[in-house]
């Protein structure tokens, strides 16, 4: 066996069924192109498996996502985006697929949530905690304060990554507008999701899903129109305003005031008690 043979059974050790084979140039061929494969995969699982949080991991579609879900999730983006040929994806449009993925599976427990800008700034919260911890981490993982806060920040990242629009404690003292509560009936889940997580979205909120986004856009368009109306109002009342300014007919004194023609003699007279006083007319406002 010469010393291309003797690497080529090396190389193929575990590979194929025989530990070696003849030489040939098409066998080498294989053998390059199966090491070749197995040494990248090895090389790209070695750089996307985080150290704190793990291996990345879609988000499921049938519980709400704890906030280590999101950090995962995010590194999945990014994966498949470097695997499409995309050479080091944007953070900002990761973090705008994640919100949009979070606001779907809200959606479909049917629980009203924040507005997508709010969410954003979440995300990009829990991320710039995880890379300022990752800056350091090589060189100081052996120190025990800095092991004391990996600690801390994987038990905060188990917590629920809590977009819902309502964020009262206790539903039954729940005080706020109706297009931001929980429904009565998603409430039991919310909690669960909350504490020990067994329970998961079923299809059966699809309609009160469908519901509540109809009620959310019937909402966004009533303040819409609220603050267009509101505007139109104030210009009007600066129009109106002006042209009374510059008329020099009419005076306005204070509401429930007596508009005077300040073109007429008007005379003040002394009353019995030494104050000035308007003579008495019929004109009211």
């Amino acid at each position: 066996m010469n010393q291309i043979e003797v690497a080529m059974s090396h190389w193929c050790y575990d590979l194929t069924p025989a530990a070696a084979h003849s030489f040939s140039f098409i066998a080498f061929g294989e053998c390059i192109a199966v090491c070749s494969i197995r040494i990248k995969m090895s090389h790209t699982r070695k750089q996307v498996n985080c150290p704190i949080i793990g291996s990345p991991r879609e988000l499921s579609s049938i519980v709400l996502p704890t906030r280590e879900d999101i950090l995962r999730h995010y590194n999945w983006i990014r994966l498949q985006k470097e695997n499409a040929g995309q050479y080091k994806p944007k953070m900002c449009e990761i973090y705008e697929e994640i919100a949009a993925k979070v606001e779907q599976i809200w959606n479909k427990a049917s629980v009203p949530v924040l507005h997508r800008v709010r969410i954003i700034s979440l995300i990009k919260r829990e991320h710039e905690k995880l890379l300022n911890l990752l800056k350091s981490y090589h060189g100081r993982k052996k120190n025990f304060n800095f092991q004391h806060k990996v600690q801390a920040f994987k038990k905060e990242a188990n917590a629920l990554f809590d977009v819902a629009a309502c964020k009262c404690n206790d539903f039954e003292l729940c005080h706020c507008e109706k297009s931001r509560k929980v429904p009565i009936k998603e409430q039991p889940f919310i909690t669960d999701q909350i504490s020990a997580r067994v329970m998961a979205i079923g299809s059966v909120d699809l309609r009160t899903a469908q519901q509540l986004q109809k009620r959310a856009s019937r909402k966004m368009r009533d303040l819409n129109l609220e603050a267009r109306i509101a505007e139109l109002q104030k210009s009007e009342l600066a129009t109106s305003t002006e042209s009374l300014e510059t008329s020099g007919e009419y005076v306005v004194v204070e509401e429930d005031a007596v508009v005077v023609d300040v073109d007429k003699d008007i005379s003040l007279a002394e009353g019995s008690d030494g104050a000035k006083s308007l003579p008495s007319t019929s004109s009211t406002r």
